[in-house]
């Protein structure tokens, strides 16, 4: 049985003093602090979760190779060529049985940590231009499906602020002005997220709260998904 009880608050204050000082020669007088306060914990919760999901028998993915984003970041095609992401970043995909394509790029839930700003997000962020299409048509042709499932009570009850993401001005080609899914369809992300305090992230309140959220929103990355 996996344990996890809940980030240290040295994982915070890490994470603080990383944006304070992001730099290769203090990451590495730092590195214990990073595995033992930050990575180790956020394994564990990975572990933990794991085993939630298969009892529940709800198909989101959480392992180290899926779900743990690498500290160092891509600065190949940025203009920021400072060397660390200043935040944990913990991705649980839903991914059905028979699933093609990187678990990654599956919507899923997100457990976003980082100085002063902690958040749990569901949804599709970054869909592929094959993933764009897909999902405008299945919400077009499926959209009274699709307005049961954003308000149905239970899944408000964990993402109240319903749905997000940025959208087209005008309708995609291929689509009419008139489409009932048109709100929807005109989108390029459709994701949700709500604030997290950080006295859950240092208890094992947070895994419950992620445990809700994956419940309450799986039809909605079940519809995503397909």
């Amino acid at each position: 049985m996996s344990h996890f009880s809940g980030f240290p608050k040295d994982c915070l204050k890490f994470l603080k003093e990383l944006a304070e000082n992001n730099n290769r020669e203090w990451f590495t007088q730092n590195r214990e602090r990073y595995d033992t306060q930050v990575r180790l914990p956020a394994k564990q919760l990975i572990a933990v979760m794991a085993d939630r999901f298969e009892d529940l028998g709800i198909p989101y993915r959480a392992d180290d190779k899926t779900s743990m984003f690498r500290i160092n970041r891509d600065t190949r095609f940025s203009k920021d060529k400072t060397p660390y992401k200043t935040n944990v970043g913990l991705f649980f995909p839903y991914v059905q049985s028979g699933s093609t394509g990187k678990p990654v790029e599956n919507p899923g839930l997100y457990l976003h940590i980082e100085s002063g700003q902690y958040f749990i997000g569901g949804g599709i962020y970054m869909p592929t231009p094959d993933q764009l299409k897909i999902i405008r048509l299945r919400l077009s042709e499926r959209f009274d499906t699709w307005k049961k499932i954003i308000s149905d009570k239970n899944f408000l009850s964990v993402f109240p602020s319903g749905i997000r993401g940025e959208s087209l001005k005008t309708m995609p080609r291929g689509f009419e002005s008139d489409d009932k899914a048109a709100e929807y369809v005109k989108q390029k992300q459709w994701y949700m997220w709500e604030s997290v305090p950080e006295s859950a992230l240092i208890t094992e309140e947070i895994i419950d709260m992620l445990e809700a959220k994956a419940i309450h929103s799986e039809k909605f990355h079940e519809f995503l998904s397909k």
